[in-house]
Formats: C-alpha cells, sequence, structure tokens
C-alpha cells in the first residue's frame, strides 16, 4: 500500500538519515531531505509525523540538485544546479554552514564517511570535482565521460563510480581521483548505487528502459528490463531489493535482487525521479516531480 505526501513544491531528489550510532550527540529526529528545484529550497520532512518540519531556502536561482548526508548526520551537502556551488547545511538548525564554487551545472554528489572529500560530477564541463570539505575548496577536477551525472560510492570509500549519460558508460576512479576504468553500459545512464554487499553496482539507463549491473570482481555486465524511462535506484538495508523509479510510468518498479526478476509495480505520483528507505527500512520514499509530492510506500 501507499500514501501520498503534499508538499506544494516541486519535488526532485530524496535522502533519508537516521543519525548514525558512533556520533557523540545526535541531532534530533529523522528526517528525509528533499531538494526543491523550482523553489531553490531543502525540504526536512520527518518521517516520524510525515509533515514537513522545516523549510530551508537557497540564494534565488540556486536550483538544488541532489543532496548527500554526511556520516555524521549533522550536515547536508546540496548541489546547486544553476549556481556552480555545494551548500553545506545544518541538519540541527537549517543554517547554510559555507557555500563551495564547483564546475558546470554540478549533479551528483557523495561524501566519504570521514567527512573529509567529497565527490561532485559537473554535467557541463565533464569532470567530476574533488572538494577538500575541511579546506571548503575543489583540489582536484577529473576529466570522466560525456555527461557525468550520476555518482556512488563503494561501502569501504575507495572508489567512486560516475555514469556518463551521453557516452554511456561508467567511469571509475580511485578515492584520490585516479581513473581506474570505463565499463559500457546501457542507453543514458541516469543513477547508479553499489549494492550494500559492495559486490555489484546497479545503473539505471534511461533511455534504454534498462538496468546493468556490473560485477565488481570480474567486471562482466548483465542487463534485465526495469519499467519505463528508469531514474533513482536504492536498495532496502539487506540489499534484498532494489526500487527503481520509472518518470515515464509512473511507477515503482520492485526488483528481487537474488532473481533479478520484478516481482511488483507500485503506482505512484506524477513522474517519479528518486527513492531511499527510511530508518526502519520498512517504507520507501518516493519523489514525484511533476506531482509536487512524496509518495510513501509500505513495502
Amino acid at each position: 500500500m501507499y500514501r501520498s505526501l503534499k508538499t506544494l513544491i516541486v519535488i526532485i531528489v530524496c535522502c533519508i538519515v537516521a543519525p548514525a550510532a558512533h556520533a557523540v550527540s545526535q541531532p534530533p529526529g529523522h528526517f528525509a531531505y528533499i531538494t526543491n528545484w523550482d523553489a531553490d529550497t531543502i525540504s526536512f520532512i520527518d518521517t516520524d509525523t510525515r509533515t514537513v518540519a522545516r523549510t530551508v531556502t537557497l540564494p534565488a536561482g540556486s536550483r538544488p540538485r541532489s543532496v548527500a548526508v554526511g556520516a555524521a548526520g549533522f550536515t547536508l551537502y546540496v548541489t546547486n544546479e544553476d549556481k556552480g556551488t555545494v551548500s553545506l547545511i545544518s541538519t540541527v538548525t537549517g543554517a547554510i554552514l559555507a557555500t563551495i564554487t564547483t564546475g558546470g551545472y554540478p549533479k551528483g554528489i557523495v561524501v566519504n564517511n570521514e567527512e573529509s572529500l567529497a565527490y561532485v560530477t559537473n554535467e557541463a564541463t565533464d569532470k567530476v570535482d574533488i572538494i577538500d570539505l575541511i579546506a571548503k575548496t575543489v583540489v582536484k577536477s577529473v576529466a570522466v565521460g560525456d555527461g557525468p551525472y550520476g555518482i556512488a560510492m563503494d561501502p569501504a570509500g575507495e572508489y567512486i563510480y560516475v555514469g556518463n549519460r551521453y557516452s554511456d558508460t561508467v567511469t571509475m576512479l580511485t578515492s584520490s581521483g585516479i581513473i581506474a576504468g570505463t565499463i559500457a553500459v546501457g542507453d543514458g545512464p541516469y543513477d547508479l548505487r553499489v549494492h550494500p554487499s559492495g559486490s555489484s553496482i546497479w545503473v539505471t539507463n534511461e533511455n534504454a528502459d534498462t538496468i546493468s549491473i556490473i560485477n565488481r570482481h570480474d567486471w562482466t555486465t548483465t542487463t534485465i528490463p526495469a519499467g519505463d524511462g528508469p531514474r533513482g535506484i536504492s536498495f532496502n538495508r539487506s540489499g534484498t531489493y532494489a526500487y527503481v523509479a520509472n518518470n515515464n510510468a509512473d511507477a515503482v518498479s520492485v526488483i528481487r535482487v537474488a532473481t533479478r526478476a520484478i516481482t511488483a509495480t507500485i503506482t505512484v505520483g506524477n513522474a517519479p525521479r528518486s527513492g531511499c528507505m527510511d530508518r526502519s527500512d520498512r517504507y520507501l520514499y518516493v519523489t514525484n516531480y511533476y506531482g509536487d509530492s512524496v509518495t510513501v510506500i509500505d513495502r
């Protein structure tokens, strides 16, 4: 079953965090953080009450695209597409802590576990910027494929994977920014995630309606079908299921990882773009771009 949570603003990306157990102290509550591209805001959705608890306003024309949450749970890292910046935002107060200039049209972002480095895809420059989060400056820019967009990091933080939308490839980088390989995938790779076990990388190919699964042991690739216009992909905590937001079908595909088969298709709002699990690992939050809503699925 599912419930629709109306936010009255255009919603792009969802990221949910439960404060880390190793933190000295913890930020209050448990939230889903939503970037609102048209409104230049970030919505903090309380996943206990399913209400918008706070709205953070960014500079006009920022066009926030993606968000990552630091491992300690205290800081959000947000790419601002039109400003060419990354905003650091306190999860406790909602204050903008810093703004870092990056390359052209920053899209995806990941942060290492120590929160010392961030990696940002820049679609306009075909580069990945490596940001020193202590010095708050770009320390290296690495040329990758054409139109880098989605980005993921392996559980150990040793490798970063970049989906290149217009060259239909995934670039593998070491954490220091050395290119370790390039892997061909399907047409229009949009999003990618490393499986929780670390054994494979799952890539949604928006134009091909498929998912490329890259084996991290022998680097072979398997292709499986998805819905119409697959974009965001996420896993439950144990990695037994993958959830794919199909932008053109207004639906989420549920894939059993062991069999790589679609076991359910769930209708959501208009143009779902991304999804992620809450701290209970029971509820999936899905952002609907044209629906101006978040759909909550009881999996």
